[in-house]
């Protein structure tokens, strides 16, 4: 040890100096030799508390950056014990570690405690503790460094309590000395006491489950390795046995292109998974739940679609058979009855397609103005019955062939429509298709349906939407109806990317309007013969058809067959699957009109059972599916398995002649 060091720190000190200056004037001719200004300068500027002991550990000198840190001026400590101003729980920890060490063994050692602040408040501080020692190493003084921790054991705090409240547990290795050091939320995750001897990674690998070490194997040799970081879910065993689910986290610390150590983490997520297992539960019971009423719908439908199949039939025949002007007045109210309750099954069954999110948006190019007189002439007749005007316009500048969903479009205005000539006793209803501009792929169009009719109260401008919900209860009594066509008619344009508004005010009309952006497609060339054949309907034209019915209902038997015998048809009739097979390969029918729903061999199976057989004209027969499942899933099923056309019903006579017409003359049957 240099001569001037050992005279300087192991000299006699006046306890009569209690200032910085003081003790800089003290020190100055022994230590520093000439360097007063810069050891002054240190100890002004520093914002440390530094102290120099006696050996029993009594102040001699305190810096002036106490009075910043603890609000106490260096002469009110001076001559006071160390532990004097020391919290008692921290003053009795280190009386029997850190100082014991520093006494006995003569090591410099750092210290963590809590200090009484000159207002009545704990904060922490870090202390480095050194002893000084004369010649004969004995103890003559001790030199420290204290630093203001409070900030970082409060950060440090909220990091346990986040770590705690998350579950995670924090790990480091090294890579060197393949040591390892875990936060104490990693003991708590794992159920080890906090003392558990850590033997490097072992310990934590060894407490996956036997099938998840190898994956965390393989992610820290990656990482180590290649630098890689990485992020599994494994499962653990605790030391008490129980299997929990853990997210593991890690990533390399690089020095000079070299892993020196991995950092990571471990969270417990076992009530995560818990959570997720219980929601996949739900969803599952949701799901079959929501299966279970799709079910009970379709089958609903169909027995209701049945019945109904006959009585609108029969309505029809009956009409057309000449009846009395009283009996036209009967055969009316029973047609429009019957078509009133389809409608009402169809919007129940196209509510709970949307609730089970299976309504499917097409995109396919269609002429928009076809589409609205195509809807004017089906609701042309209920406007005609109550003498109302039905007008349709459209701005010229609307391109001829759109893209969208035809379908849901036709779905949407004439939901409108109809409750606009439902609720108005006089005057107009109005469908106006407005072009409002382009925009980057085509150009939004506004559809407006007005009607002169009752209007509805500025309050339940909303709560119509509602799943049904009607404006009033007079209303519903009033004109009839579930509440769920503009429910349907929402969603069915938030599925188009749009929404419904209103305007209308009481015995003022009202006003339904929405917007569509709908890209511009190239012109398409339209089959006009199918309208032509739903307005001919000239018996001459199928006359001499041999066509083939297969239906297991008797009503729908007869309902079907006096409408082929009017258009001079005389058809040949199956009543399940295995008799159309039989009869197909007996005879060359022109054509096949098949239920889908019937005992031994249902409509489907017959299908692609015919379309299996030798000969060209089991493959180009015509097949129309006749059902009482309406929806476009079963439309698109019968086709993808090699029917022609798809029928619902209870069906309209116009559009079984068009689609007979359309197969059995224009040549697809060879």
């Amino acid at each position: 040890m240099p001569d001037s060091l050992q005279r300087g720190w192991f000299a006699p000190i006046d306890p009569s100096y209690t200032t910085s200056q003081d003790y800089v004037s003290a020190l100055e001719p022994i230590c520093w030799d000439g360097q007063e200004s810069l050891f002054e300068l240190i100890i002004k500027q520093s914002s440390d508390v530094i102290c120099l002991h006696s050996a029993d550990g009594h102040y001699e000198f305190i810096s002036d950056a106490v009075t910043n840190m603890l609000g106490y001026t260096a002469q009110e400590l001076s001559g006071q014990a160390l532990f004097a101003f020391m919290h008692p729980e921290d003053a009795e920890r280190l009386r029997q570690t850190d100082l014991a060490q520093l006494i006995d063994h003569k090591k410099a050692v750092k210290s963590r405690y809590r200090v009484l602040h000159k207002k009545g408040y704990y904060l922490w501080v870090e202390s480095q503790y050194r002893p000084i020692t004369n010649t004969q190493g004995q103890i003559v003084k001790i030199f420290s460094v204290t630093v203001d921790i409070s900030t970082m054991r409060h950060i440090e705090g909220l990091m346990i309590e986040m770590q705690r409240m998350a579950n995670i547990g924090g790990w480091e290795y090294d890579v060197s000395t393949k040591s390892m050091r875990w936060t104490e939320q990693m003991f708590k995750i794992f159920e080890l006491p906090v003392d558990f001897s850590l033997q490097a990674l072992t310990t934590l690998v060894n407490h996956f489950d036997h099938n998840n070490r190898s994956v965390l194997r393989k992610v820290l040799v990656a990482c180590i390795a290649d630098k890689q970081p990485y992020d599994v879910e494994l499962k653990i065993t605790t030391a008490k046995q129980r299997s929990i689910w853990v997210r593991a986290m890690g990533k390399p610390v690089i020095q000079n292109n070299q892993v020196i150590k991995v950092t990571g983490c471990i969270q417990d997520i076992q009530s995560i998974k818990e959570t997720e297992r219980r929601l996949e539960e739900a969803l599952e019971e949701a799901h079959t739940a929501t299966e279970a009423k799709a079910r009970f719908v379709s089958v609903m439908s169909h027995e209701i679609r049945t019945p109904l199949n006959a009585v609108t039939g029969m309505a029809h025949l009956l009409m057309q058979e000449g009846p009395r002007a009283d009996q036209m007045e009967y055969l009316r109210s029973l047609h429009f009855s019957a078509e009133n309750l389809l409608g009402l099954v169809n919007n129940i069954l196209d509510f709970s397609k949307l609730e089970a999110g299976k309504v499917n948006i097409e995109h396919i190019g269609f002429n928009l103005f076809a589409l609205a007189n195509s809807i004017k002439e089906s609701l042309q007749v209920k406007a005609q019955e109550k003498d109302l005007r039905f007008n349709v316009f459209c701005d010229p500048r609307v391109p001829d062939v759109v893209m969208g969903d035809p379908v849901r479009l036709s779905q949407i205005l004439t939901n409108l429509l109809n409750n606009a000539i439902k609720f108005t006793s006089t005057g107009s209803v109005t469908l106006d298709i407005k072009y409002e501009g382009e925009y980057e792929y085509g150009v939004a169009l506004k559809f407006e349906v007005i009607d002169t009719g009752i209007g509805i109260p500025a309050e339940k401008h909303e709560v119509i939407f509602d799943d049904f919900q009607q404006a009033s209860n007079t209303t519903t009594r009033q004109f009839g109806g579930t509440g769920l066509g503009l429910a349907i008619t929402r969603r069915l344009l938030l599925l188009l990317d749009s929404d419904i508004a209103l305007e209308s005010a009481v015995d003022q009309g009202s006003k339904f309007y929405f917007v569509l952006h709908m890209p511009e497609a190239e012109a398409t060339t339209y089959n006009d013969n199918e309208a032509a054949y739903f307005n001919g309907m000239e018996a001459e034209k199928l006359a001499g058809t041999t066509v083939l019915l297969v239906e297991d209902n008797d009503m729908n038997v007869l309902v079907a067959t006096r409408f082929l015998q009017k258009w001079g048809i005389v058809p040949d009739v199956a009543y399940n699957g295995k008799e159309a097979l039989d009869k197909i390969q007996a005879k060359d029918y022109d054509l096949v009109l098949m239920d889908l729903q019937m005992p031994e061999m249902d409509g489907i199976q017959a299908t692609k059972a015919i379309r299996k057989l030798r000969g060209e004209r089991f493959q180009k027969m015509p097949i129309v599916a006749l059902t009482a499942s309406a929806n476009r899933d079963t439309r698109q099923e019968v086709l993808n398995y090699g029917m022609n056309d798809f029928i619902a019903k209870p069906f309209h006579p116009q559009a079984l002649y068009a689609s007979i017409a359309r197969l059995a003359l224009s040549g697809t049957k060879a």
